[in-house]
């Protein structure tokens, strides 16, 4: 769920970016995988943080460390996937 989540987030951003205009000479990739990464990581990070105020707790078995990190990891691989995608369709090249 947080890879889809994350990737979902990422696309987002980079559309609303994209979209807008605002940042046109920063087409880069490099840009792309920044805010990609830096989207769904916020918005991770966000929800590990509020995951307890709304009674979402980690499983017994492992620990909460093992858990968040893993859900980090796996909101970096939404957000590596939806920069990946974005760059692949050339989407950050219509601008």
């Amino acid at each position: 769920m947080h890879i889809a989540s994350s990737g979902m987030v990422a696309l987002v951003a980079l559309t609303a970016v994209f979209h807008s205009r605002l940042l046109a000479k920063a087409s880069t990739s490099r840009f792309v995988f920044a805010l990609a990464l830096g989207s769904a990581l916020t918005v991770g990070v966000l929800w590990e943080i509020l995951a307890p105020v709304f009674g979402h707790i980690a499983p017994a078995g492992h620990g909460v460390a093992v858990d968040t990190a893993s859900d980090l990891v796996n909101d970096l691989l939404g957000g590596v996937g939806a920069a990946l995608l974005f760059i692949g369709r050339g989407y950050n090249k219509h601008i």
